[in-house]
């Protein structure tokens, strides 16, 4: 099914927990697979978003905006940015690792 949607709709993605979506950009569903697709909503006419909606479960995903870290690492994973540009202060994470270290010595 999800193949002759996508002849349908090109703009047709899987959703990908991996990957950042930006906000109103989509339109979400899940198939009767628990899939979850998106659909670019500019793509989408009233009748079509209507039709969907008789065989697909509307998804609502909420995403919130990426950290600058996120958005310098997603640049160098895509091979947008050579440079890695740390933050000057330890991140939480970070900072409990270090103390776990600390108490284990």
């Amino acid at each position: 099914m999800i193949q002759q949607l996508k002849r349908i709709f090109p703009s047709l993605i899987l959703y990908n927990e991996h990957e950042y979506y930006p906000p109103d950009t989509y339109k979400w569903f899940i198939t009767n697979n628990k899939d979850i697709i998106g659909i670019e909503e500019k793509e989408l006419t009233v009748k079509e978003n209507n039709i969907l909606d008789t065989f697909l479960q509307p998804y609502s995903i909420q995403f919130p905006p990426p950290t600058s870290e996120e958005v310098e690492w997603r640049k160098i994973i895509n091979g947008e940015n050579k440079q890695i540009k740390l933050s000057p202060r330890p991140t939480d994470l970070f900072t409990l690792y270090l103390n776990i270290i600390r108490l284990a010595q």
